[in-house]
């Protein structure tokens, strides 16, 4: 999404205080935290992200997802559950 096209969706919403980049910042860390396996393409993507904070974030939201999926726990989180 361009900024142009992130300012008319978002005009009158909360998140256009956020801005597209701190949206951008904070997308793959929401997935990793997710770490749902269906959001492994999108994180795939955003490795080639022009911002290299959103880079790195994708870095790591994968390799939680990996470790999740190693240490053989469900796909992504209940929402709700508390975090241990």
């Amino acid at each position: 999404m361009s900024q142009r096209e992130f300012g008319a969706r978002f005009k009158c919403s909360a998140i256009k205080r956020a801005k597209r980049r701190g949206l951008a910042h904070n997308a793959p860390v929401v997935l990793g935290n997710l770490g749902t396996t269906e959001n492994v393409p999108l994180l795939e993507a955003a490795l080639a992200h022009d911002d290299p904070l959103v880079r790195e974030h994708a870095v790591w939201a994968l390799a939680r997802i990996a470790a999740l999926a190693i240490r053989g726990e469900p796909d992504g989180v209940t929402l709700g559950a508390a975090s241990g």
